[in-house]
Order: C-alpha cells, then sequence, then structure tokens
C-alpha cells in the first residue's frame, strides 16, 4: 500500500507530462480535418487585374488600352490599291490571287493564278514538248483533236508546284503535275489535262461538257474525274492541305478547276446583294477523318456556284458536285400613293356658349 507522499509524488509527475503536451489543435466538425481560419483572421486576397476575353488586362482607372474588337478579315493580300476600310485587314489565301470590284471594294474574291500559252514557264513548256504524244493519246480517247484549234491555259495549282513547301507548307508529291484547261471556240466543250512532271506517270484528260440541265443541277463528277484530282494531288497530299491551318481553299479550288471551273471564291457572299444567301468558304471536320468542303464560285453576273466537295479519311477524292443558281433581278416596287378625297362646302362645327363660371370668392365670408 502506498503512503500518501509517494501518492502525490506520482499525481504531481503525470500533470507535468500532460502540462508539456501540445494542446490539440481544433478540428471542424465530422470531418476530423483541421478547422478553417475565420474570414476575418485570413489573409487578404491578392487583388488581381480584370481580364476581358481578349486576354487584355486592364483597370478601371488605365484608359491607355485599347478594348476595340479585333479587325474583321477579308483577306486582299497586299494590295494596297484598294480601299476596304479600317476594320478590313489584309490576307490572301497562300497560292491564290485576291481581286475586287470597282462598285464594292470590300467584297474580295480569291482565285487560282493562270498564265496564258506564251506566259509558261521554260521548265513546264519542255516538260509540255515532251509529253505531248501523251496528251495527244489521251485527249483522242475522248474523240478530241490537240491541234485542231485547241488553245490551252495553265492553271498555276499551288500544292501542286515543286515550290509547294514554300508556297503552302506541304511538299508536292513527287515534282506536281501541270493543270491544263483547253478550250476551242466552235466546241461547247472543255479539256482540262492533268500532265504530271514525272515521266513515268500517266496523262488525264478530262471532258466537260455543258451538262447544265433545267433546275440549274449538275450531275455529279465520274469516276475519271476523281482519278484525275488523285493524280494531280494524291490523297497525303491533298489531306495534308485540307487542315485548318494549311491553304484548304487554293487546294478546293484545284479540284473544282479540274472539273472545268474557273473559281472566284467570295470570301464574304453577305456583302454582296447578289449573292446575300451563299455560303462563304466552309471546311467541316468530320469525326471519322473525313473532309467537307463547300464554297460558293462567282460565274459572272447573272450566275453562281455552290460547290461541295468530299475527301475520304486517307485523302481519297470521293465525289464532288456543284449547283448553278441564277441571280434574279429584285424588282423595286413602291406602293402607288393613296388617292385623295376633297369634301367641298364643308359645314363649319356648331359653337356652344357654356354659362359664366361662378366666381371663385362666391360663397366665402368677406
Amino acid at each position: 500500500m502506498r503512503t500518501l507522499p509517494a501518492l502525490c509524488l506520482s499525481m504531481l509527475c503525470l500533470g507535468t507530462a500532460l502540462a508539456q503536451q501540445p494542446a490539440p489543435r481544433p478540428t471542424e466538425p465530422g470531418t476530423g480535418s483541421a478547422q478553417v481560419a475565420p474570414a476575418s483572421k485570413a489573409p487578404a486576397p491578392v487583388q488581381q487585374p480584370d481580364v476581358r476575353l481578349d486576354s487584355k488586362p486592364h483597370t478601371d482607372l488605365d484608359y491607355t488600352l485599347d478594348s476595340s474588337p479585333e479587325p474583321m478579315d477579308l483577306g486582299l493580300g497586299s494590295n494596297a490599291n484598294i480601299d476596304l476600310g479600317h476594320d478590313i485587314v489584309a490576307t490572301t489565301p497562300p497560292g491564290m490571287v485576291a481581286h475586287s470590284i470597282q462598285d464594292n471594294p470590300r467584297m474580295v474574291y480569291f482565285s487560282l493564278p493562270g498564265l496564258a500559252a506564251g506566259e509558261v514557264s521554260a521548265a513546264d513548256r519542255s516538260i509540255l514538248a515532251a509529253r505531248q504524244g501523251d496528251l495527244n493519246s489521251a485527249a483522242a480517247r475522248h474523240k478530241a483533236d490537240l491541234q485542231a484549234g485547241w488553245s490551252y491555259r495553265q492553271s498555276i495549282c499551288p500544292a501542286a508546284q515543286p515550290d509547294a513547301q514554300a508556297l503552302v507548307g506541304v511538299p508536292a508529291a513527287g515534282d506536281g503535275a501541270i493543270l491544263l484547261r483547253f478550250t476551242r471556240e466552235d466546241s461547247g466543250r472543255v479539256l482540262t489535262a492533268v500532265v504530271p512532271r514525272n515521266s513515268a506517270a500517266p496523262v488525264r484528260v478530262v471532258v466537260v461538257p455543258d451538262r447544265r440541265r433545267k433546275d440549274g443541277r449538275e450531275i455529279k463528277s465520274a469516276k475519271r474525274d476523281r482519278a484525275a484530282v488523285n493524280d494531280l494531288l494524291p490523297p497525303e497530299t491533298l489531306y495534308s492541305n485540307l487542315e485548318p491551318v494549311q491553304s484548304w481553299i487554293a487546294a478546293s479550288a484545284c479540284v473544282a478547276e479540274v472539273e472545268g471551273a474557273s473559281p472566284s471564291i467570295p470570301n464574304e457572299p453577305f456583302l454582296s446583294e447578289d449573292i446575300l444567301t451563299a455560303p462563304p468558304p466552309l471546311l467541316r471536320l468530320l469525326l471519322n477523318g473525313e473532309r467537307k468542303i463547300v464554297f460558293t464560285d462567282r460565274i459572272g453576273e447573272n450566275r453562281y456556284a455552290i460547290w461541295d466537295e468530299h475527301v475520304s479519311h486517307v485523302g481519297r477524292m470521293l465525289d464532288t458536285e456543284h449547283e448553278v443558281l441564277k441571280i434574279e433581278a429584285r424588282p423595286v416596287t413602291n406602293p402607288p400613293v393613296p388617292p385623295t378625297h376633297m369634301i367641298a362646302n364643308l359645314p363649319e362645327p356648331p359653337s356652344h356658349v357654356g354659362p359664366e363660371p361662378p366666381s371663385p370668392l362666391a360663397g366665402t365670408k368677406q
């Protein structure tokens, strides 16, 4: 049995040990985690400047920052002869040329460069001279004699040029190909020819007859047309150009050139009353990797076409079709002026004299 002094000594030691232990931290009820410090004791947050959608920091006291929206991009290359306005930035798709009309300078059209027969480069002329026999044989299969009054014009497809790497950022397959357009005054047909610069590749000739129907629609491209497109722009080259950051408008125009068109593509059709509802150039990226391209081609003063091109997930042209529409002049009608009716001898309205109003002082005590 312990004595009283020994018991007091044990209790003294226990009290000392308890006093040396750190005090338990308060916990948040129901969680066991450290309790959050009151907001009044939390450090003040650091004031951050406001950030707008254009990622330009600003404060209410800084009036030097420009918060105006970015100018719209219609695209006109570096042509300084046309004034597009203060809100237009001039850019042109790589490898294409841009032009406008005097009456509507903000309406910009993109097209592929072209060369007449006498303007073709010496290197391409030598290739055409060496492959003239293959070209004549390919045209003869379609009952066309290129020696009988046919004239040609070269369309410059940027993705098929030897310097395609510098033009559009994607190298051409092999040495590329030469795209020609043959016409004759007394013929309603147009011939397009794809002449590869590689002498081992075959020459393709596509016949484009005048196939306009009453409803304005055109027949889908035939199998030989797709083969010519794949020879001009092999699948890997075409697919590489059909990327949002690449010159996909130029590649789409090359496909239309093979079909016999000479595309003049408006970048913003809504700026022209004639083609107000026509679609702008549009590249659709499908989930399965395929590509669909839609653009408008201004054919002339009275017609325009809407092109729809479909490319597979490996870059092979599946089909192309376009619809030709007629521009109808919108009649301006003024409503007739409503007739006027004159009433003669209109009687005077009767006059009515009421009694005199009472004095405001009547009935009051003076």
